[in-house]
């Protein structure tokens, strides 16, 4: 009987063992490649100059963070947007647009500033800082990194249509109103010798350099045509996309996906 007892026992508390199991353990969505999609993220926005006697350290930064995180294995995406202002200067920077001038301008608005400057770093548009500044960026990417996303991404493929055109294909649950969707694509290890301005003289190394930028505010699954510069290699590329809130530029999901040509 003390047996039949123990048995009985035992069985409950096997039984019991997988019912919690069950309940605690939730895998990670995936997408149809097998990658995690994370529910958490960090979005890191560097806004930059060749131009700038202050920006290679932000560059150099950047560029430290991105692979740290990477190793990691950490789910934190970094963009560089080169601004035109300080083109005026002497020297005129290739990778610079107005568009990214004019982003910028809309984050001095959102955080009252009475003017933008370089190097400016922002984490998921709520935090804002000098870009150089290791410490801040790793403690507002810590905080980033401690809540959930609010709308998840799923990045179905990135299709390089020709040697000027990329095609996203791609979904998002849980679209919130006053939301934009942001597409990035982004380039590795370039790097430029400067022959005029602030900075004649030295070999600038950039990285997650923003090389086409565009946005939508659809709200089904859809498709998203890219334009990006025809001398950009696309083995040193990833696409990026992210959701933002128009008014407050916070954002609100991320996620990434790598390029290459087959």
């Amino acid at each position: 009987m003390k047996t039949s007892f123990l048995l009985i026992g035992s069985l409950v508390l096997f039984v019991t063992s997988l019912i919690y199991v069950s309940m605690v353990f939730v895998p990670a969505k995936s997408d149809k490649a097998g990658d995690i999609i994370p529910s958490t993220f960090a979005v890191v926005e560097l806004f930059t100059s060749e131009g700038c006697s202050s920006c290679p350290a932000a560059d150099e930064l950047l560029g430290r963070l991105h692979s740290e995180y990477k190793e990691n294995n950490l789910p934190v995406y970094f963009l560089a947007y080169h601004v035109d202002y300080w083109n005026y200067l002497g020297w005129k920077d290739d990778y610079s647009k107005k568009e990214y001038t004019q982003r910028q301008s809309r984050y001095g608005e959102a955080f009252s500033l009475q003017s933008v400057y370089t190097p400016q770093m922002i984490v998921n548009g709520s935090t804002e800082f000098v870009g150089s500044n290791r410490s801040r960026a790793e403690t507002a990417v810590k905080s980033a990194l401690s809540r959930q996303a609010e709308v998840r991404i799923d990045l179905k493929g990135c299709f390089i249509i020709n040697d000027s055109t990329v095609k996203v294909v791609y979904a998002v649950d849980n679209f919130l109103a006053d939301m934009v969707l942001n597409f990035a694509v982004v380039e590795r290890g370039l790097s430029r010798e400067i022959r005029r301005g602030e900075n004649a003289g030295r070999t600038l190394n950039h990285h997650n350099v923003v090389r086409a930028f565009q946005n939508t505010t659809t709200k089904e699954q859809s498709e998203m045509m890219l334009t990006v510069p025809r001398e950009m290699v696309f083995n040193k590329a990833s696409l990026i996309v992210f959701a933002q809130h128009s008014s407050s530029m916070k954002i609100v999901g991320a996620a990434e996906l790598e390029i290459s040509r087959k």
